[in-house]
């Protein structure tokens, strides 16, 4: 199993927009946006997504799998958000929707695009990662958790998020 994680440049912006429209599709529930507005951006739109920001994409063996967006807040420069994160199913790692089935093995793209969330904020100079977290989505909270983000008692974007941040530098 190969594995690459990589900056999405404007020239990927089909990829971009395929995964992101996957991820609409999967999990509608999770995200601020939806697939009816994505599926109507053009391509200018796609290749500037996200504004002040930058998107990764992670690939298993040759077929794209997941993707996270990143973006630098203009009113509290030492803060990134990291938006927009998704793994096509058979990609992730850990329990199964059967109940019966085994776990599978895990593959290590989410850390992958949480490690380039972290190191594209570092190298833009923030210290602090914050997201949010659908209302129910326990296995996302678990998840980051683990990649060492914390609940916070910030208001979030979206009423019923969970506020998540990191710290670091």
């Amino acid at each position: 199993m190969a594995l690459e994680v990589r900056r999405l440049r404007p020239d990927d912006w089909k990829v971009l927009r395929e995964l992101r429209l996957a991820a609409l599709l999967d999990s509608p529930a999770a995200f601020c946006s939806t697939y009816a507005d994505a599926a109507e951006r053009d391509e200018a739109g796609w290749r500037a997504w996200p504004a002040d920001g930058a998107a990764f994409a992670a690939w298993l063996d040759g077929e794209p799998v997941g993707m996270v967006g990143v973006t630098r807040r203009t009113a509290e420069p030492d803060v990134a958000d990291l938006i927009a994160m998704w793994v096509a199913a058979p990609a992730r790692g850990g329990a199964t929707a059967a109940s019966d089935a085994a776990p599978r093995p895990r593959r290590g793209v989410g850390d992958a695009l949480v490690a380039a969330v972290l190191a594209w904020a570092a190298d833009a100079g923030c210290t602090v990662v914050h997201l949010e977290v659908a209302p129910g989505n326990v296995r996302a909270e678990r998840f980051y958790a683990r990649q060492g983000f914390a609940v916070v008692d910030v208001p979030p974007a979206r009423a019923g998020d969970t506020a998540m941040r990191t710290t670091f530098g």
